[in-house]
């Protein structure tokens, strides 16, 4: 993530076609991964019902992604916009029910969707289109340090592998 947004931030011109390619392999990928988890093993869980109908919608939110490219950039700021938004609003709310049930991992959650929902105001607050991509190209930086920081992480489960 972090090699990935160092090109658009020196010449955004493509940033929002590959911005929008992106985000619908992403979301796609992550559908088919979820649909494939409720045909295995999810089908026969209490609530499994619950992962079909998500990955039923994340993989078809993957496949609007996927053409939304003939249209204005002020409509795709928008919505990048707006899943910023969502996204850190879904984060920042997950991060304080995990406070509240005394878990001590919540500061980095909450950090991560504050950095969402920030980004989100910004690219509706700055209407250009290059700035949608500098916001697009930090917000992708920042998660990718995250994911960093989390892959390093000690934890206090202890893995057996038989």
């Amino acid at each position: 993530m972090l090699f990935i947004s160092i090109p658009f931030v020196i010449d955004p011109s493509d940033g929002y076609a590959f911005i929008m390619l992106m985000l619908g392999f992403v979301f796609t990928f992550k559908g088919i991964r979820l649909l494939a988890y409720y045909i295995t093993m999810a089908r026969y869980m209490v609530g499994g019902s619950r992962v079909l109908f998500s990955g039923l919608l994340i993989f078809d939110f993957g496949l609007f992604t996927l053409f939304l490219n003939d249209i204005p950039h002020l409509l795709i700021l928008l919505y990048l916009a707006v899943l910023h938004v969502f996204t850190g609003l879904v984060t920042t709310v997950n991060a304080v029910d995990t406070m509240k049930r005394g878990s001590k991992s919540w500061r980095l959650k909450l950090s991560i969707g504050l950095v969402n929902l920030i980004a989100g105001i910004l690219c509706l607050v700055l209407l250009k289109e290059n700035i949608a991509v500098y916001i697009y190209c930090a917000g992708m930086a920042y998660g990718g340090i995250m994911r960093i920081v989390t892959a390093f992480r000690r934890n206090k489960e202890i893995l057996i592998i038989e």
